[in-house]
């Protein structure tokens, strides 16, 4: 009597846990809590992009390295969050990359950009007038030894022919004679300089040329400023400033979007979005000192090496507050917003591969994987009854159950279901018959060696029990194997594998044998359909 108590137990817990679990996928407007436990759709079934990242790590040791790719992947969690990707997938492969799944994604551009960007803010001094001057003079005099590595550049100090360039070139042979090579490049004119659109393509590969920057006086870098979004062909700003940061977004306590008062007599704020930051208590405190002891100076605020604006300090700050403006879309400041928020990549990332799936494609493996899932539950469904008679068709009322129970978990566990996952369960679906088909055959030989059905049956589960467990154990030790090693759809097979395993065991084994004890086997029964 206590065996039937548990098992009747077990079978309404197995049945509730079904049936709670499915209800949000068929009743509507249910309470938020129980209403999004629905099954997900992973990307190959819904579309959107995934990307392989790989950590640079090569400049850190062995902890290091660990701790910033770990670091890459909790940042680039909360940017994909924040972001509003509804179930990402964001694994680690191997010791230093990330793979990335977006399903839904549209905007493809914006969302590899995000998760990318690197996003240090920066507070630094603009170079004085004696220091800007150093600068200059000694990469005018590196440049003009050394014209022939930079070829582009060279270009412009080819003797004179006839081409309408010719007035161009003039002046920059007379600033090759002077030596002012790269003033001339920068059309200095003090501070900040600014860079013609047709050079700021020269300039940003000789700022990613090391031996060029090495020649840089130490403790002076050159950043360009924002680039203008709405003119193509706009000039850019340069600017000489200290390398070293006075302040890092460390300090950082929040940042928002803004969008500015159409009244606003500022040009660069009015009716337009830029971010609102304020720093945490310490930097406050230091940013107070720091403008109070600077005042005239211009402090340039940075994103990325970017400098978004370099004001003059006017008066001492004392709560730590500021904004950023600039060439900004609405999305460009949100996105922004999101990575100052979340924090800073220890390391770079690089991007080696993106794959996009396009909705159409999405929608064809839907459907092709949900075709393939009804053939393969109808041609096992038909089989058991055509074959194994009464027997078969309470092994399909198991089977419908078992099926019922996969998609139960997968919505419970939060799975995203994909084209593997899918598999899966068809998978699943075989295999929850199998272990029908060695109880069967077994209550078959009972019965042909003139046993009673009861008696058959008692015997056909206690003998094939053991070799059910066997079979099913070590297919249960290969999901789990492909589960941990495995990343993306093949942990997608494995999840599905793992749970259609454990709803046909206990179908098969407690389900069924339920049905036959209370249903089927009475005392007097002498034969019965299988």
């Amino acid at each position: 009597m206590k065996n039937v108590s548990w098992r009747s137990a077990s079978i309404l817990a197995f049945i509730l846990v079904t049936v709670f679990f499915l209800a949000p996928m068929v009743i509507p407007n249910l309470p938020e809590w129980w209403g999004n436990k629905k099954i997900k759709l992973g990307l190959d079934l819904r579309g959107g992009m995934q990307i392989l990242l790989d950590v640079d790590t090569s400049k850190l040791n062995t902890e290091q390295a660990k701790d910033a790719v770990d670091n890459a992947i909790q940042v680039i969690r909360n940017r994909v969050d924040q972001f509003g990707v509804a179930e990402p997938s964001i694994q680690k492969v191997g010791e230093t990359r990330i793979m990335i799944q977006l399903p839904g994604v549209k905007d493809f551009d914006r969302a590899r950009s995000l998760i990318g960007k690197t996003a240090m803010l920066e507070f630094k001094f603009v170079a004085e007038k004696e220091e800007t001057e150093k600068v200059l003079n000694a990469l005018d005099l590196y440049l003009k030894a050394n014209l022939n590595q930079y070829p582009k550049l060279a270009e412009f100090y080819k003797p004179l022919g006839s081409s309408p360039s010719d007035s161009v070139k003039a002046d920059s042979l007379s600033a090759l004679d002077t030596g002012k090579v790269f003033t001339n490049l920068i059309n200095s004119g003090g501070a900040p300089y600014t860079v013609g659109y047709e050079d700021v393509e020269i300039l940003t590969a000789m700022l990613k040329d090391s031996t060029f920057t090495n020649n840089i006086p130490a403790g002076f870098m050159i950043a360009l400023g924002q680039e203008n979004k709405t003119d193509a062909k706009a000039d850019r700003e340069a600017y000489i400033i200290h390398e070293n940061a006075e302040l890092t977004g460390e300090a950082l306590d929040y940042a928002k979007v803004v969008i500015g008062n159409p009244n606003s007599g500022d040009p660069s704020t009015a009716n337009k979005p830029y971010i609102s930051f304020k720093l945490n208590r310490d930097g406050a405190r230091r940013f107070e000192v720091l403008t109070g002891n600077n005042i005239n100076k211009r402090l340039a605020i940075l994103l990325d090496d970017v400098v978004y604006a370099a004001p003059v300090i006017k008066d001492r700050i004392p709560r730590g507050e500021g904004q950023i403006s600039g060439s900004f879309t609405l999305d460009d400041v949100r996105d922004l917003v999101i990575v100052l928020k979340t924090g800073n990549l220890k390391a770079p990332v690089n991007e080696e591969r993106t794959v996009v799936v396009g909705a159409s494609l999405g929608s064809d493996s839907i459907k092709s994987g949900t075709l393939a899932g009804i053939i393969g539950f109808l041609s096992v469904f038909l089989f058991m009854i055509l074959y194994y008679k009464g027997a078969g068709f309470i092994a399909d009322i198991a089977l419908i159950f078992n099926v019922a129970f996969v998609g139960a978990m997968l919505a419970a566990f939060g799975a995203a279901l994909t084209l593997p996952g899918i598999a899966g369960i068809i998978l699943t679906i075989g295999m929850a018959v199998d272990a029908n088909v060695l109880i069967f055959e077994r209550i078959r030989e009972e019965l042909e060696n003139g046993k009673t059905p009861r008696t058959a049956v008692d015997a056909g589960y206690k003998r094939a029990v053991v070799t059910i467990w066997d079979s099913q154990l070590t297919t249960l030790i290969a999901a789990v194997v492909l589960y941990n090693i495995g990343s993306g759809p093949v942990r997608g097979f494995a999840v599905t594998l793992t749970i259609g395993i454990v709803g046909s065991m206990f179908t098969a084994i407690v389900f069924c044998r339920a049905i036959f004890d209370n249903f089927v086997l009475t005392k007097n029964k002498k034969t019965m359909s299988i």
